[in-house]
This record gives structure tokens, sequence and C-alpha cells, in this order.
């Protein structure tokens, strides 16, 4: 079953988390000291960020060391260097012999809708450390060469981890824990800069009858989301025993688990074709990518019978929308595949929950108040106008357009 699961680096807001051992793991980043005689009480205390940062060059102090390691972060972008890794890892690790375009890495690795908002640190970060929220790569370099990259989201309360990639010549060194340690040291980094609200590193889908991703359930305390109502509960005391006996686990209720196969009938996501006969110009949507069909969200800027001037790489300077398709504005896909056919859509998108700021209807892009004083949210909101005038100025809308 797919449920969110999230490592507490600091456990002490987390539900029915009450043992000592429970509260001092990951907290801080420190241990307990071993126990034993003399000689162990008087190790130091294990600091995890510490142990995280060790092997890297910037912190040797032996300045013969036969390598140098490093670690980067930087923002998502797009790279030759990173385009290879991946494709090196689809074929050497998951072994898929069709190769990957450069469109479907970038849609699936680098395009993001978080919006870069300065992170209010109380101090001066230390080097190293993020100055915005936003999405991310972490780039693990030995003796120059990219062998390892995460791909993270870093948010006001959590890490998010995306993705993970790595060159198979490293595989026997585990570089998925090496990198989800990273990130749990990374959580604790910001929060010890300054920022009290950064608690967590959230690792996405937890499947528990996939072996791959037991790996998450690894790291303590841990805690996955309620399919139902959507609150954490502990995923050693609570869920395992749940999982290992049912189907669909219910953490809240209980009694709603199921051992036995669903046999009911089949659940289909898409909502009825009559009800897309009345999207309009400017409506968000998700729909199915024509290239290799994942879900995309794209707003719609033409209809049937509409003229839309083309963005390169599209082979023609204008095209016209036949019936039964729509153009979703992108200039990195619907560039490259054309207009898109309504069967494709899935659903309109029209409310907002995250983050809590934007929390409401989906907004129309208007042209802010030229008298109003020009900080971060006037200019956000001016770009936002001219991207969508922009968008308009490309499209002619057809006289009599044809019915869909």
């Amino acid at each position: 079953m797919h449920l969110d699961s999230t490592v507490v680096p600091e456990s002490d807001n987390a539900e029915d988390d009450t043992t000592e051992d429970a509260q001092e793991k990951l907290k801080g980043g420190s241990s307990k000291r071993p126990k034993g005689g003399k000689a162990s009480q008087n190790a130091p205390a294990f600091v995890l960020e510490e142990a995280i940062h060790a092997a890297e060059s910037s912190r040797l102090k032996d300045a013969n060391a036969a390598h140098t390691f490093e670690v980067m972060l930087e923002p998502s972008s797009f790279t030759k260097e990173k385009f290879d890794l991946y494709q090196s890892y689809q074929r050497e690790i998951h072994h898929e012999e069709e190769e990957k375009e450069p469109g479907s890495f970038q849609r699936f690795l680098i395009d993001s809708s978080l919006q870069n908002e300065d992170i209010p640190y109380s101090q001066s970060p230390p080097p190293g450390l993020p100055k915005q929220y936003g999405s991310y790569h972490q780039l693990y370099r030995l003796d120059g060469k990219l062998i390892a990259m995460g791909v993270i989201d870093i948010l006001p309360a959590c890490v998010s981890s995306v993705y993970f990639m790595y060159e198979k010549e490293w595989e026997r060194l585990s570089m998925g824990k090496m990198s989800a340690l990273r990130e749990i040291s990374l959580v604790n980094e910001i929060r010890a800069a300054g920022v009290p609200g950064m608690e967590y590193l959230y690792m996405g889908f937890y499947i528990h009858s996939c072996q791959k991703m037991r790996y998450k359930g690894e790291y303590a305390p841990s805690y996955l989301a309620d399919p139902e109502d959507y609150t954490w509960h502990s995923l050693d005391r609570t869920c395992r025993p749940l999982l290992d006996k049912n189907r669909y686990g219910a953490f809240t209720h209980p009694e709603h688990s199921m051992a036995e196969a669903y046999t009911g009938p089949p659940h289909n996501p898409e909502i009825p074709a009559s009800e897309l006969e009345d999207v309009k110009r400017g409506d968000v949507v998700a729909l199915k990518s024509p290239s290799d069909h994942k879900l995309i969200v794209k707003r719609i800027i033409a209809l049937p019978g509409d003229t839309v001037k083309t963005l390169p790489p599209y082979p023609d300077q204008e095209v016209v929308i036949p019936e039964g398709r729509d153009e979703p504005f992108k200039s990195e896909d619907s560039n490259y595949f054309g207009p898109v056919p309504l069967a494709l859509m899935d659903s309109k998108l029209a409310f907002i929950v995250y983050p809590p700021s934007r929390f409401g209807p989906l907004p129309t892009p208007t042209l802010p108040d030229q008298r109003a004083p020009r900080g971060p949210e006037w200019r956000s909101n001016a770009a936002d106008y001219d991207r969508q005038e922009n968008r308009r100025a490309r499209v002619t809308v057809a006289a009599h357009p044809p019915n869909t």
C-alpha cells in the first residue's frame, strides 16, 4: 500500500514516542554514549553532523588524502552531466533498456511548482546551507566526477526526499543510506542555524510489501500517515503490526484494515468526459503526458479552432488546434509534442492546499496595484500576470470554434 512516510529527527513533537530510546535517536543528531566500562564512558558522544561531513575535503586535516570527496547543494537545473548520471542509473540499476529523453528528465527531476522564498534564519547560516526554500540537487563528487545526486525539496517544516541516483560502481557503499543520513543531518543543521520549525525528513511513499522500500523503515523514529485521516503514527509500534497482517492498514481505525485483496469494482480516477467539455482558456488541468503518460499539470491557453504561435523546438511557427484537442502551455513539453487530445485530460485544478499562505481557490493572475509597495509578493504577482498576457498574445481565438 502507498503511504507517506516521515523521519522525525527530533521526536518530542510526534505521536506516541515516549520511551527514552525513541526520544534520543536522531535528536540533535546525537546518540547516547555506549554502555560499558570506563573506556566507553569516556568516549565522545556520536554527533551525526560531524560524522556526515568528516570525509569532505574541506573538513579533512590530512592534506595528502588520496581522493577528494565533495558534496554540494545547488538549485535544481539541467546539465549533461546530471542527465548522463540519470541515464546510467536507469540502465545499470533499474535495468531499463529504453533511452530516456532530456525532456522527461527535466519534467521528473527539475521542473518544480515551488516558489523560492528566503529561509528566515535567526543568525547567519554557515556555508553550505541553502538560503531559500525550493527544489535542490545535492551533488556527490569524487575527484571532481559526479557519482551520485539527491533531488530534494526544502520546505518550511521539512526536507522532502524526492529521488536519489548513483553510479553502479559505488553501489556496494549503500549510497542511498548515506543520502538519507545526509538529509536528516541537513534538517538538523538548518534547525540549529535558527529555523526552529524545521523538524522532519519526508521520505515519500512507503510500500510495506516492496522490499526495495523497506529501507525507509530503518530510520527511527519513523511515522506513517494514516490513509484515511492523515494523522501520523509510529511505524514500529502501530503500523508494522497492522501491515504485517493486512493488505490495507488503517492506523487510526484498525477495524477498517483489510486482510484480503479488494474485490469491488475498479476505481477510475478520470472524471466524466462531459464535465471536461466546459474547459476554458486559462484553466489549470492535470493530464497524461503524450510522451510517457505521466501525470503533468498545465494551463490551457487554446481550444479547438484557435491558432497558436509556437515556441522552439516545435517545427511549425503556427498551429491550428484541431477538434478534440487543446493546447497546454509549457515551453519544454507541449512545444515538443504539440496540441494535446482532450481524452488525456484527467482533472481540473480548483483549490490550493499548500503552502498555507496560498490556501484557497486557484487564483486568476491580475495586474497588481501600481501604487502599492513593490515588495516580493507584488513582483511575484506582476510576473504571473506578465506570463498570462504573454501566453494570450500567442493565441488567435477562433471566430467560430468547432463543436468539441
